[in-house]
């Protein structure tokens, strides 16, 4: 993948720098690309999610998506700007999700593969304290919208109603 995107970079001969002056190089945008599919692979998104990413924007800060991986991931990537604290878990491991501090945004995908209803009441508490901090956060399901009463309790799919999911 370096040999394809740096290396083969013609600005700035695969050198993945760019030299401004004397005293002043930065990175060419062929190495910030780079450098950010690798922090989105380290993250866990997929390569082809990746590749057909679009940056979008979006007024609103909470999201409920249902059986569309990459629509989440590429709503997650959009929100991912240098400064940005973005936090990626899957539902497996939401439980370890406790402190928000210094966070911007949070996604948990893979939502609905659990059957136990003990993750309704940690999934509630997530989207509670994303609202509460005013986080954009990204809840993607891999169950149908209509499904979610034989995940969760009740109180989870009013919640989604209530926040347009």
């Amino acid at each position: 993948m370096y040999d394809n995107i740096v290396k083969g970079c013609k600005i700035c001969s695969g050198t993945g720098t760019v030299v401004l002056s004397p005293t002043e190089v930065q990175f060419c945008n062929c190495m910030k690309q780079y450098i950010f599919i690798i922090k989105m692979t380290e993250l866990g998104v997929p390569i082809s999610y990746i590749f057909s990413f679009c940056k979008l924007s979006y007024s609103q800060k909470t999201h409920f998506i249902f059986q569309n991986d990459s629509l989440a991931f590429n709503r997650f990537m959009s929100e991912v700007e240098d400064g940005k604290n973005m936090v990626l878990k899957d539902s497996v491991n939401m439980f370890t999700l406790n402190n928000y501090d210094g966070v911007d945004g949070i996604m948990v995908y893979n939502l609905g593969l659990e059957t136990f209803q003990n993750n309704s009441l940690v999934l509630y508490r997530i989207i509670k304290e994303a609202e509460d901090r005013g986080l954009v956060a990204i809840f993607s399901f891999a169950v149908k919208k209509e499904s979610l009463t034989n995940y969760y309790l009740d109180f989870i799919k009013k919640r989604i109603e209530e926040l347009g999911g």
